[in-house]
């Protein structure tokens, strides 16, 4: 929580809670490891957050974040590497950007919600983080997006399966449900229904809430085709 000076002279605090989400994109690798690009808009600028956004760039794989970059309120700008923690100075969004890729290269590797499903890249996916950005620093008025890219086509394919498909609409009708009651309804194996279910809910297709349910985490997904030339 960070604090103000008000004209009177006495300190207020300014909370980030009301900061508005500018993007959200995650972006499946061949190797089944995850990128998830996040950037809010502040309601204001915090003496540690100047530019007035917050930032989350994760890479991960099976559920193990590898490399984390936040400027996560209290704290400042930070990186996580193989659950290292350090500070990390920022400079601008383009070294932001260049940092975060060597060390992901270093590592191996209530409103109507829509996702948008989509084959691209990890260098298009930031360049739209690095675009969005400026455009917010720029005090542009930009849409809220939700996105889940796959590397390619063949990939997207393997991942979305029509088994799953099948288990997300049964889901989306009959969810909230428990992992036990949606083998049941599926009269499929607990194991394999079990083991789509966590890769659903990794993807961000699937929510677990509080009370052990899982339901499905989007009212439409709209997937976005492009032949290659």
């Amino acid at each position: 929580m960070a604090t103000r000076t008000r004209g009177d002279g006495t300190r207020r605090r300014v909370s980030a809670g009301n900061a508005v989400l500018l993007l959200h994109e995650k972006i499946v690798q061949p190797d089944d490891s995850i990128m998830d690009i996040v950037l809010w808009r502040l309601p204001q600028p915090t003496p540690d957050r100047a530019h007035g956004l917050k930032y989350r760039l994760y890479y991960g794989r099976g559920g193990v974040c590898l490399v984390r970059y936040d400027n996560e309120i209290g704290k400042g700008d930070h990186r996580h590497v193989r659950g290292r923690e350090t500070r990390y100075e920022f400079k601008s969004v383009q070294q932001l950007r260049r940092d975060f890729e060597r060390d992901v290269k270093a590592a191996g590797g209530k409103l109507k919600r829509t996702l948008k499903v989509r084959v691209g890249s990890a260098t298009s996916a930031l360049d739209r983080f690095e675009a969005t950005w400026n455009r917010a620093t720029r005090g542009e008025k930009v849409s809220t997006e939700h996105v889940l890219t796959f590397a390619n086509l063949q990939l997207l394919l393997r991942t979305l399966t029509p088994a799953r498909w099948t288990l997300l609409e049964r889901l989306r009708v009959d969810g909230p449900l428990s992992v036990n009651e949606l083998t049941r309804r599926l009269q499929r194996n607990y194991k394999n229904v079990h083991g789509d279910v966590k890769r659903l809910a990794e993807l961000g297709l699937i929510e677990r809430r509080k009370d052990a349910l899982i339901s499905v985490a989007w009212d439409v997904v709209r997937a976005e085709m492009r032949l290659a030339a």
